[in-house]
């Protein structure tokens, strides 16, 4: 379990993402002939993370993102639909929203997201079982060999958005209001996850089975919140990942810049460029261009590539 009881998010500008290529599926938990958990005053999971995941829906269309709702009224839809919808758009990541309940102890409350791993702990065991109940039981035997076939990298993107969306609900929640319990990030074998082709988690809004949180999950404004802080962590989520890319990039041009030199057609620089030595830039090949130009052009190889055609000499 990951905690973070002491974050602090800092402001982020996210209108580097380019959010209309990205695609987002949500899956609110259970609907129609499957109520999901039943906790206190009779108040049903399905008809709690409904109106959370349609709130969360209309967030990230505002900001730009494509979004899809497996469902977006009561029907029943199988776990195994579910997956298959979420890969058939192609999507980039698949958020799956549920509610907590433990009848024989209506005192635990707190949020919780899980990622799909085999479970390392009795309780991530006993949420998944519940959430699994939908497609009966499955011999623990037969879950070990499954989770055994897993994408690995999947996995690791799958935890790191776990913990960016479960650190901001966590901060969010504890602006507004009190007994905010911060349940952590769990790795659990759902296998509403299993078939997904991107990454992919579990949100546990809280215990419908704890007379309060039942009542904040019921109301309006605490579900829009709700959906507010997940979309928070999205965003969160896809601008470290780009950053990761670009980290990647950066170790690849210095590969190239190790192994490889660039030939590149002439090209018209400023004249004030031309009294730079360039025998102080051995891989480039031309005359007139400064260090800096060539170490700019090295950095931005893919848009160079196509507009003046460079190619990579062994």
């Amino acid at each position: 379990m990951i905690p973070f009881s002491d974050f602090k998010p800092k402001k982020i500008e996210y209108k580097a993402i380019k959010t209309s290529k990205k695609i987002i599926v949500i899956d609110p938990g259970h609907g129609g002939k499957d109520p999901g958990g039943i906790g206190w005053n009779r108040v049903k999971e399905k008809n709690i993370v409904l109106p959370i995941g349609k709130y969360l829906r209309d967030i990230l269309r505002k900001k730009g993102y494509k979004v899809y709702l497996t469902r977006d009224r009561d029907k029943f839809i199988t776990l195994r639909n579910r997956t298959k919808f979420a890969n058939r758009k192609k999507a980039d990541l698949f958020i799956s929203i549920h509610c907590n309940i433990a009848p024989k102890h209506p005192e635990v409350y707190g949020i919780e997201t899980y990622f799909l791993s085999p479970a390392r702990s009795k309780r991530a065991e006993r949420v998944a079982k519940l959430e699994n109940s939908a497609i009966g039981n499955l011999q623990t035997s037969t879950q070990k060999i499954v989770l055994n076939f897993l994408n690995k990298t999947k996995i690791i993107q799958s935890q790191k958005m776990a913990i960016d969306i479960q650190k901001n609900l966590i901060y969010g929640f504890r602006k507004h209001y009190k007994n905010i319990k911060d349940g952590g990030v769990r790795p659990a074998p759902f296998w509403v996850l299993v078939g997904t082709q991107m990454p992919a988690i579990l949100i546990e809004t809280g215990f419908i089975s704890n007379k309060m949180e039942a009542k904040r999950l019921s109301d309006k404004i605490y579900q829009k919140r709700y959906a507010e802080y997940i979309a928070n962590g999205i965003e969160s989520y896809f601008f470290k990942f780009s950053i990761l890319v670009f980290k990647s990039f950066i170790l690849w041009v210095l590969y190239f810049l190790a192994n490889s030199s660039l030939v590149i057609p002439t090209v018209n620089f400023p004249k004030e460029d031309a009294n730079f030595n360039n025998s102080l830039c051995p891989l480039c090949k031309i005359s007139n261009v400064p260090p800096t130009t060539t170490f700019f052009m090295a950095i931005t190889y893919p848009y160079f590539a196509e507009i003046y055609k460079i190619h990579l000499i062994d």
